[in-house]
């Protein structure tokens, strides 16, 4: 990591708390004009993060940066947004936050290349989708839901990627609107 992307994350995390957020995740992406600086911020516990959030931590990020220099190559755009409802998972703590909810996993390499026991038909599996039961600091422990008995230790060093999956039940309930009957 460079000097400059550890001050970037310094600054962010510094606004992001001063604004009563987390700093998520961050990522530049883009080349040329069309780069863009992406800072996700949350919130502790189940508060959403709202738009005035995303234009505090906006607003206060943008002097830093203007002051700073800190992304290198010119012109760049900032956004500044919730992670989402399908929010990559990458650290520890993101884990952490959803566990019981439904996550999809993306391996390196097959199942059966780093399990041992592994049930026939499954060991060349490289996606897992299923519930996230278990955190530790060398793995994640999903329990598959089209198979409830089946239960994967997968080591954390053998995720390409994970995300958590948008579950629609979940999050709108299913009352009907309110409005005029007639």
């Amino acid at each position: 990591m460079t000097v400059e992307l550890q001050k970037l994350i310094d600054h962010a995390r510094e606004v992001a708390v001063r604004e009563k957020c987390i700093l998520y995740d961050l990522e530049l992406v883009g080349a040329g004009q069309g780069r863009i600086l992406r800072i996700y911020i949350d919130k502790e516990g189940v508060e959403s993060v709202s738009i005035d959030d995303c234009s505090r931590v906006s607003r206060g990020l943008d002097l830093i940066l203007d002051i700073e220099d800190l992304v290198p190559g010119g012109a760049y755009s900032l956004e500044v947004s919730s992670p989402g409802l399908d929010r990559q998972l990458k650290e520890k703590w993101h884990f952490e936050k959803v566990i019981g909810e439904k996550i999809l996993v993306h391996l390196k390499e097959s199942l059966g290349e780093f399990l041992n026991d592994v049930e026939p038909g499954q060991e060349k599996r490289k996606k897992i989708s299923g519930l996230l039961r278990q955190v530790t600091d060398e793995a994640v422990v999903i329990q598959l839901i089209e198979k409830k008995d089946e239960i994967f230790a997968i080591p954390l060093d053998k995720l390409q990627k994970a995300k958590l999956v948008f579950n629609e039940e979940k999050n709108f309930s299913k009352k009907k609107p309110k409005g005029r009957e007639g």
